[in-house]
């Protein structure tokens, strides 16, 4: 979970990965796959970092955006959501 704050700053918890997009209109807008909307204090920069940062924390992968594929190799073909152990 990522710390953020309402506009008018009380502060609370979201998982990033509920997270579908952002954007800056010029509040920073997060839009939820539930559809539900959320605006927030702070930049798109800034909730990047937070879930960078948090992402770096618990240890768990930035998803794969692209499969690997290796033609007649012997290279570990890495698919979307897999981790690379």
């Amino acid at each position: 979970m990522i710390k953020v704050a309402r506009l008018q700053g009380k502060e609370f918890f979201i998982n990033p990965d509920m997270i579908e997009f952002a954007e800056e209109t010029p509040d920073l807008v997060l839009s939820l796959i539930s559809g539900k909307k959320v605006v927030v204090g702070g930049s798109v920069e800034e909730l990047v970092q937070k879930i960078v940062d948090y992402r770096m924390r618990t240890h768990v992968p930035l998803p794969e955006v692209v499969k690997r594929h290796f033609d007649d190799s012997d290279e570990p073909t890495i698919a979307l959501g897999q981790r690379n152990t």
